[in-house]
């Protein structure tokens, strides 16, 4: 016979570490933070262009995920020297939530790494490439309450 008490905590516990899983997916951060952050380049913001759908290589040959090749127009930049139009290489997490043409976000990146350059298909070298993915929020919709607790009242600066 099975005890109910143990089964609903067992029930509990999985939910629970689920919960803490898709939490920890994107955790919140501040502007001091991501400003500090070294392996943060930029942060912008601006509308999503155009996007290109690609099929990228995932790590250990686990097989291939979506992500997206994207234009974006910057309108104002808080970290980092930014062009007013950007190639922005996007990975989908996840929630499988993919960019959107003619939407705005608030754009958290890093340099494209060695690998991610490998995922997309782009050549070894040093020019800088801008990475965001949906891991770690790094594109936020703009309207977002999270997007505005992040800027809060700081004042951007114009892209170049």
């Amino acid at each position: 016979m099975r005890h109910p008490r143990k089964v609903a905590t067992a029930v509990g516990f999985v939910l629970v570490a689920r919960a803490q899983l898709v939490q920890a997916a994107c955790v919140e951060t501040t502007l001091a933070q991501d400003l500090t952050h070294p392996d943060i380049v930029a942060i912008f913001g601006g509308s999503v262009v155009e996007t290109t759908p690609v099929s990228i290589p995932l790590p250990e040959n686990l097989g291939q995920t979506a992500a997206q090749i994207v234009t974006g127009q910057v309108v104002g930049v808080w970290k980092g020297d930014v062009p007013r139009e950007t190639l922005l290489y996007f990975r989908v997490g996840e929630a499988r939530r993919l960019l959107e043409a003619g939407q705005e976000y608030l754009f958290i990146t890093s340099q494209l790494s060695r690998f991610g350059r490998q995922q997309f298909g782009i050549p070894p070298g040093d020019d800088q490439r801008l990475s965001t993915n949906e891991y770690g929020c790094g594109a936020v919709p703009f309207d977002t309450a999270y997007a505005r607790r992040v800027v809060g009242e700081t004042r951007a600066y114009p892209p170049r």
